[in-house]
């Protein structure tokens, strides 16, 4: 049984960032990866420190190529900051970037917000600082999921690159879902990796059955089976 004691140390960390931090819609890697950045940073009172690969991997169990792509995504999104490039002989300096208004990460933001003002139990132990979201079944819930359904079907219009793509691919098929796993993708690859992928793909499978073939959302899916095809990774 672990014997967790506050005293013997604890990493402080600014409320307003630690509520925000969950509405964002992060994987469990990346969430882990941060867990290390902040007992590493935050833990000892500095704002950045030197994190290799390496450490990481030996910090979170996880694999290396996982621990790269996904640090490389919290980069990229501007979650996570470098202040100083690798060397030859000392790792990257890593830190945070407080602002998360500016992080490129997809996020939830709930119609109804409770804001705690004092302790748990008492009279007046929150306030709400939103409108309430309608009860389901009432007219109003069903008139906005309505409105919402009509948003979506005239929503159509795609980009040119994305359209290029999906005529390319040999199966295309789940348009939208393909291209909701298109721009996550684009979080890590290029659109001229991802095209490359699509025509590597539709080579090495010339003459199989159409029902055999990834569908195109699934070739972008959470699974990515489109990486093996990359041509930095493609044989």
């Amino acid at each position: 049984m672990a014997d967790v004691q506050p005293e013997n140390g604890y990493t402080r960390i600014a409320n307003e960032l630690m509520e925000n931090i969950p509405y964002f819609k992060f994987n469990g890697t990346q969430l882990r990866l941060l867990l290390v950045i902040f007992r590493y940073t935050y833990g000892f009172s500095r704002k950045s420190h030197e994190l290799s690969i390496s450490y990481l991997i030996t910090a979170t169990g996880i694999h290396r190529e996982q621990v790269k792509r996904e640090l490389n995504t919290l980069i990229k999104c501007n979650v996570v900051t470098v202040v100083r490039e690798a060397t030859f002989t000392t790792p990257r300096i890593l830190g945070l970037n407080k602002d998360y208004d500016t992080w490129d990460i997809p996020r939830n933001k709930p119609k109804d917000t409770l804001v705690a003002k004092t302790l748990p139990g008492s009279e007046k132990d929150c306030t709400q600082v939103a409108k309430k979201v309608p009860p389901p079944g009432s007219e109003l819930a069903s008139q906005e999921r309505k409105n919402i359904k009509k948003t979506i079907k005239k929503s159509t219009a795609y980009p040119s690159d994305f359209e290029k793509f999906y005529a390319e691919y040999p199966r295309p098929e789940g348009k939208r879902r393909t291209y909701n796993n298109w721009r996550t993708c684009l979080k890590t690859y290029s659109v001229e990796q991802l095209m490359a992928a699509c025509s590597n793909y539709k080579s090495a499978k010339a003459g199989t059955e159409k029902q055999f073939l990834k569908t195109s959302a699934n070739f972008l899916g959470r699974e990515k089976p489109f990486e093996d095809y990359v041509p930095e990774n493609y044989q």
